[in-house]
């Protein structure tokens, strides 16, 4: 497992409108601890089959056709203490989509995210179960 720490909405991961800020397949299991993740155009974090672990991130202002913020399919997925504001998708989940994943999501701020069709905040599967 590799861990990206930074230090607050200081450290940027910036996809510069282009592409996904970080895109883990096969896989790959990654943290992000205390980053902010912006200017994506296909889901700021985008997962496939791998594990990822949100803690204290700001994703802000990143696009997709699922998932504006997060997308996830076939993930373990770990969110926690984490911002959502700005996200859109032009079909389903502005904030978050997640398809066959499971894991948790808790503790969360979901500011306006925005949706063409679906839920705009998060499009989730019901094995995703709020933490406790």
């Amino acid at each position: 497992a590799v861990t990206l720490a930074g230090a607050g909405t200081s450290t940027i991961l910036d996809a510069n409108k282009s592409g996904s800020a970080l895109k883990l397949s096969s896989g790959a299991s990654v943290a992000l601890q205390d980053i902010s993740v912006i200017n994506s155009r296909t889901s700021g974090v985008y997962c496939t089959d791998s594990t990822v672990s949100l803690s204290g991130v700001t994703l802000t202002s990143n696009k997709g056709s699922y998932g504006g913020a997060l997308y996830a399919k076939s993930c373990a997925v770990s969110v926690s203490g984490s911002t959502f504001s700005g996200n859109s998708a032009s079909s389903r989940g502005g904030a978050v989509y997640a398809e066959s994943s499971s894991g948790s999501i808790g503790s969360i701020a979901v500011l306006p995210c925005a949706a063409r069709s679906g839920p705009s905040g998060a499009g989730a599967p019901p094995e995703m179960k709020p933490a406790r």
